[in-house]
């Protein structure tokens, strides 16, 4: 069964990310690419113009390589070190 497509929205996203072992935060910015159609609505994601997995799919800290990292939607504060 094919969809009918009927929009596709792309945005460019920042996503903060905060790592619970060593409490580093950082951000990436990802392209969604929302598609609205007969059949439903789909999302897929890019990250540096390579399709990538959502952001909050296995994260990685960059400094400690940790997978303790939580993914925080845009316009979200990374919590600051105490």
């Amino acid at each position: 069964m094919l969809m009918s497509i009927r929009d596709v929205n792309v945005s460019t996203e920042i996503w903060r990310f905060h790592c619970v072992a060593c409490r580093r935060g950082w951000d990436r910015e990802f392209e969604a690419r929302r598609v609205e159609g007969t059949g439903g609505s789909h999302v897929s994601w890019s990250l540096d113009g390579v399709a990538s997995q959502p952001p909050w799919v296995e994260p990685t800290c960059p400094g400690c390589g940790s997978v303790q990292v939580r993914a925080l939607p845009p316009d979200t504060p990374i919590p600051r070190p105490r």
